[in-house]
């Protein structure tokens, strides 16, 4: 240990924390660190048995896993619900746009609709207009059988008109008028025949317009009725869903507020046993974060058992004469999931150890720190997943 420390000092010669000059009994001295009362009592720091401890770590991992299963459940559940509501947004967005389109047909139809009833008006003036030409087509058909009609009827008319020339010429008057209505009376039958086929074509071709018309309204209603209904039911299923999305991120806030909270109270329990794992409450972050940092607490567990191991069986006896009551060998991993600690008792560095540390490379600082009656000794080494890991050897209560 000598000749790794002298090469350090030549090379060196100052710490590479407070840059301060150093020697290597600076280097070498561990004191005691019995900041507390409960610390200088030995008997609290190894009251558990390592295995007893490795049972209630597997117990607490389970636990942790069993959380973070639940925790990934829902937020497959959230992830569907999601989904669910984006395909339910999307319906409700085209059945809006097809609604929008039914209620454009509508208007038009409406507006078929009114040019129908005028049409259906106008088809009623040309009928009673019709009507009105067929009855006097009716006298005109009277007339012409008076005109055309024998001799015992031309009797009766002079006898209702009378006798004489006077009654001879007015009947000549009157059939010469009725002869001069007569023909008037036929030229207005032909062109009343005409305009009566010509309306009756129109008249049927609007009648069946109407009749088209009116079973696309009906249609169209049944079609706006069915949309509408459909449309208060996506808003219904709109709304339960949420709510089901409200309750979720309600159940995710409550599960990382208090279930890792609750969590990490308990796994501190553990503070006064070889081995001591604090859970952060962002330890839970993304989609496989949980099991990764799981694998690096069981590698930090397995870390600290082999530094154990080795502490045991390397680190003995005490120099220069210091009390070894309350010393303590601590192995601080600097990760955000997990932090582990070893107490040992009665122990001290010994060359062998240090050896040990050259041999692997692992070595990246050696320094102290001084304040009232406690010095530091620090190796920094890198630890799994590309952390860095620091060993600290604390002692407090020098003695002169």
């Amino acid at each position: 240990m000598s000749l790794h420390l002298e090469k350090w000092v030549i090379q060196s010669k100052t710490c590479p924390t407070c840059r301060n000059r150093c020697t290597k009994r600076d280097i070498i001295k561990l004191f005691f660190d019995c900041s507390r009362s409960d610390d200088c009592n030995t008997s609290n720091h190894l009251t558990d048995d390592p295995q007893q401890l490795r049972m209630q770590l597997d117990k607490y991992i389970a636990i942790y896993e069993k959380r973070d299963s639940q925790y990934q459940k829902i937020l497959n559940e959230n992830q569907d619900l999601e989904e669910e509501l984006s395909n339910l947004k999307d319906t409700l967005k085209t059945t809006k746009l097809a609604l929008r389109d039914y209620k454009k047909i509508n208007k038009d139809l409406k507006e078929q609709q009114e040019e129908t009833l005028r049409k259906l008006d106008q088809a009623s003036f040309v009928a009673s207009q019709s009507n009105m030409l067929h009855e006097k087509l009716r006298r005109l058909d009277g007339l012409r059988s008076i005109l055309e009609s024998n001799s015992d009827e031309v009797d009766k008319m002079i006898k209702h008109v009378g006798e004489g020339p006077a009654a001879i010429e007015q009947l000549c008057t009157y059939i010469s008028s009725l002869k001069k209505e007569y023909e008037k009376l036929k030229e207005s039958k032909k062109f009343i025949k005409s305009e009566k086929y010509n309306l009756e074509i129109e008249l049927r071709k609007y009648i069946k317009l109407s009749e088209n018309a009116k079973s696309d309204l009906e249609d169209m209603k049944k079609r706006f009725t069915a949309a509408s209904q459909k449309l208060e039911q996506y808003k219904l299923e709109n709304g339960v869903l949420q709510k089901k999305l409200k309750i979720i991120n309600n159940k995710l806030r409550n599960f990382k507020k208090q279930d890792i909270s609750s969590m990490q109270k308990k796994m501190l329990t553990l503070h006064d046993s070889p081995v001591e794992i604090d859970f952060l409450e962002n330890s839970v972050d993304d989609e496989g974060s949980s099991i990764s940092r799981t694998n690096e607490l069981r590698s930090a567990n397995e870390t600290s058992s082999s530094l154990r191991a080795i502490a045991n069986k390397y680190l003995s006896g005490f120099p220069y004469g210091f009390d070894r009551n309350g010393l303590r060998f601590v192995d601080a991993v600097d990760m955000t999931s997990a932090r582990t600690r070893v107490d040992i008792k009665r122990i001290s560095i010994r060359k062998c150890f240090l050896n040990f540390l050259f041999q692997r490379q692992t070595l990246l600082t050696l320094s102290h720190a001084r304040r009232r009656n406690t010095k530091v000794v620090r190796f920094g080494f890198n630890g799994l997943g590309g952390h860095s890991k620091v060993l600290h050897l604390v002692s407090e209560n020098i003695l002169a």
